[in-house]
């Protein structure tokens, strides 16, 4: 049964390392390559950490701990360094944010080095278990409600297995099965979001429950389909904040559409309206101007490009 885990856990995370730098290509026109490189240097620390501690065995239990907290930290800095991903200081956050806190969570592993530099076994306290889980809770809960959510909540318990396997807590008699767990769930949450990432790019827009025109009804589409990318990348929390200036716009120029979370919707279903071209030019200005500071203007282009088929 071990060298099975083992089996599955070392294909997983190998074969995740093709599509995490795929998705590099996919995000060149956002602000988001920052938080893709630190997942890409997370998910390198963390199958080298594998291979060296749980498939080698070459090193002591107190560098092994001191290795899977690191690359533990590490995963959650990329969700982390989402929520800072917005022109002008995306790099600031990352530089002043995102790299303490993960200096910060890392600490408890410097209490374990000795005057001889071996590091003891970790054991871990609830109160730093507790601080971890809040980071990641506000890190990974941010694609909770996209099309990455099981991505996000499998990695989420990746991530918390390692820890919680040298924590005061004992719930784990030994190590490798938790450690092992958590590389196979890590490896299927990359391959999830990679298919997930595909079927957007493919994916056909289904009609507008506003009814309209033709050629209106379907520059209404593709705004849904540019929210609905931007939403899934960025998570609810970027989308929450678009949406309101959305919306505050929206209020302010009488317009009769509201955007929600899953796209635009009518203020009246029971008497939809005809969107005009004038209005829509409205909308696709105000989105354009709201999303500068996230993507470049190709990005808008490539989801709306079929505005005036």
């Amino acid at each position: 049964m071990e060298g099975a885990l083992r089996l599955m856990a070392s294909v997983a995370i190998v074969s995740s390392v093709p599509p995490v730098l795929a998705a590099r290509n996919r995000l060149r026109k956002t602000t988001l390559l920052g938080a893709w490189l630190w997942g890409a240097v997370a998910l390198g620390a963390w199958g080298v950490t594998f291979f060296v501690t749980e498939v080698l065995g070459v090193v002591s239990e107190g560098i092994a701990d001191q290795m899977w907290l690191a690359s533990a930290v590490l995963l959650i800095c990329p969700f982390i360094a989402v929520l800072g991903a917005r022109r002008p200081g995306s790099r600031v956050w990352g530089l002043f944010i995102v790299a303490p806190l993960a200096v910060v969570l890392d600490l408890p592993a410097a209490t374990a080095w000795n005057r001889d530099f071996h590091p003891a076994p970790l054991r871990l306290e609830v109160p730093m278990l507790a601080g971890y889980g809040l980071v990641l809770l506000m890190g990974a809960g941010n694609y909770l409600g996209t099309r990455f959510a099981l991505s996000a909540l499998l990695a989420a318990v990746a991530m918390l297995l390692v820890p919680v396997s040298m924590s005061s807590l004992n719930w784990f008699p030994e190590s490798f099965p938790a450690r092992a767990a958590a590389t196979l769930l890590l490896g299927i949450a990359v391959w999830i979001a990679a298919i997930a990432m595909r079927k957007a790019a493919s994916r056909v827009v289904r009609p507008s429950p506003i009814p309209m025109g033709e050629g209106e009804a379907r520059a209404a589409i593709t705004f849904d389909r540019l929210w609905n990318d931007f939403r899934d990348l960025y998570g609810v929390v970027w989308a929450r904040r678009v949406m309101d200036r959305v919306n505050d716009a929206a209020v302010h120029e009488g317009w009769p559409v509201r955007l929600h979370l899953h796209g635009f919707a009518t203020l009246d279903p029971a008497h939809p309206p005809s969107l005009s071209h004038d209005l829509l030019q409205q909308i696709e200005r105000t989105l354009r101007w709201l999303l500068r500071r996230f993507v470049d203007p190709e990005w808008i282009d490539e989801r709306i490009a079929n505005r005036e088929m």
